[in-house]
Parts: structure tokens; C-alpha cells; sequence
């Protein structure tokens, strides 16, 4: 992420129990295992899935991962764009 000046140095993995109760506007699930898996969201105005390949599932060498990474980035930076873009 920092390729693209994007600083996440101070994000980290949460769980979705972390969020029990809130509201949510839009859901987006990235994977298919998610997507049979995934807890219920009440009260979520959207619930949407992607289907983005799990670059962690990569094995090999670092550069074939870094790859598989910088790949799953820029396919859910399109999809938030288009997300976000009006019409």
C-alpha cells in the first residue's frame, strides 16, 4: 500500500465481533469462503461480494506473492472507485 502513498503502519485485522450492533450502509465481502461463511449484518442497506483471489494463499517465492498482493490492491481500489462514482 505504500507503493501507492497509502500508510496502513498502524492498521490492523480485526474481528467482525468487533462490530456487533453497529449500523452499516454497504457490506462488501471479498472472498467466496465469506460469502458462505459470513456473519448477518442487520440492518446493512447493502450487502455486496467481491470476488477477490486471496493473495495470503499464495505460495512461493516473496516476489510471486508481492504480485498475487499488488494485484488484489488495485482490483479492490477499481471496485471502490467504481463504488464511490456517481450514476
Amino acid at each position: 500500500m505504500n507503493a501507492i502513498g497509502v500508510d496502513i503502519s498502524k492498521q490492523r485485522s480485526k474481528s467482525v465481533d468487533e462490530y456487533a450492533g453497529q449500523p452499516f450502509d454497504v457490506v462488501v465481502m471479498t472472498c467466496d469462503e465469506a460469502k458462505e461463511a459470513c456473519p448477518l449484518f442487520p440492518g446493512a442497506q447493502r450487502m455486496l461480494h467481491w470476488s477477490v483471489p486471496d493473495p495470503a494463499g499464495i505460495d512461493g517465492d516473496p516476489g510471486r506473492r508481492a504480485v498475487a498482493f499488488r494485484a488484489a490492491r488495485d482490483m479492490l481500489r477499481q471496485k471502490v472507485q467504481e463504488l464511490l462514482s456517481p450514476g
